[in-house]
């Protein structure tokens, strides 16, 4: 077998080994396309790459990347698209974005999406314009390598997004002025019982009070760490 046989056969693998993670964590959500999981895999051999000079996460093989970073990314897929399905150009901030981990999975397989990556540490930042000049998303992944706090978007995020940045309380405040009225934010969540505040069917923010309303909860499943979406919306 020659080498780009030896290429194609393990691109081919691994393809199949993403498509059977992502069906077994949601078997009635939406598809992954041939060039979805090309580009995926692609990200996850960048991460990858990157990793070895930079450290840039902890978790090392191309397969548990594909695991525990895309899929758990890609949990958040079918209700990021079902709330942001009556916008024409929903825009996307993903806080303390790091690998890349939400956002940049999000963004290939939500072609309509515009999507900001906050991260402050340069190594990590660096690695985020790379990746998207790499996977043709330049023309619509920005990245901002500046604390959160002192971001000024020209207008609102209809979506604000978070997995390993700070607890909710601070990653709800640290942003709020990101937000407007009908904004969601998305904190993807491990235990429930670590959540401060989060009572019933509502988020009682010490500092937001009559500030944010809806709160939807939802258990996604997988064979890895318990995960839970946490949706907030904002009132006014």
């Amino acid at each position: 077998m020659n080498q780009s046989s030896a290429d194609g056969r393990r691109a081919d693998d691994l393809s199949a080994l993403l498509c059977a993670h992502w069906q077994a964590c949601s078997p009635s959500g939406p598809s992954l396309s041939l060039e979805q999981s090309r580009q995926l895999i692609e990200f996850a051999e960048l991460l990858q790459h990157w990793n070895r000079v930079h450290s840039l996460t902890a978790v090392e093989g191309l397969a548990d990347t594909l695991q525990r970073h895309l899929i758990d990314a890609l949990r958040a897929w079918p209700g990021l698209a079902r709330r942001l399905a009556d916008q024409a150009e929903p825009r996307c901030c993903d806080v303390g974005s790091g690998t890349g981990v939400p956002g940049l999975p999000l963004a290939l397989v939500m072609p309509g999406l515009q999507m900001d990556l906050v991260e402050r540490v340069a190594r990590k930042a660096a690695f985020l314009r790379h990746a998207a000049a790499r996977l043709g998303l330049a023309s619509r992944v920005g990245v901002h390598q500046q604390d959160v706090t002192r971001l000024s978007p020209s207008r609102p995020y209809e979506m604000i997004v978070s997995r390993a940045f700070a607890p909710l309380e601070n990653f709800l405040e640290w942003t709020f002025h990101l937000s407007g009225p009908g904004t969601t934010w998305l904190y993807m969540a491990g235990k429930l019982n670590e959540i401060k505040h989060l009572e019933g069917d509502r988020y009682q923010h010490p500092r937001l009070a009559g500030r944010l309303g809806e709160l939807s909860v939802e258990a996604v499943g997988g064979s890895g760490p318990e995960r839970h979406l946490i949706w907030i919306r904002r009132l006014s």
